[in-house]
């Protein structure tokens, strides 16, 4: 995959650490190349829920920005995977996202 910016490990590198509640949690960039990214949390008990599995809302936050972190290493600098725009008064989210043939997924505990 051909990547619109050459210094986007710059880029995710900012955006996992200026992202408040992303680097709270201990979230952090692993690796990435155009197409993909790898991050990791190093789990506490604040990041378990009542039966002391890692909390959905954890797993959800990992999985949503490293996704956004592998699609961000494909646009230009100036452009955003997910943009807030004004629509009539309104705030309207907006999400880019295309369909491969395979959607790959891998997780762990270690």
């Amino acid at each position: 995959m051909e990547t619109k910016n050459p210094n986007y490990r710059m880029k995710l590198e900012h955006a996992f650490a200026d992202a408040p509640f992303v680097a709270e949690n201990g979230i952090r960039l692993v690796a990435c190349e155009p197409g993909w990214c790898e991050s990791a949390i190093e789990l506490t008990p604040h990041h378990r829920q009542h039966l002391g599995m890692p909390h959905g809302g954890l797993i959800a936050t990992l999985a949503d920005h490293t996704s956004g972190g592998a699609a961000a290493t494909l646009i230009a600098n100036d452009e955003h995977v997910l943009n807030e725009a004004e629509a009539g008064g309104k705030r309207t989210l907006i999400s880019k996202a295309s369909v491969t043939l395979a959607v790959v997924a891998a997780g762990r505990i270690v």
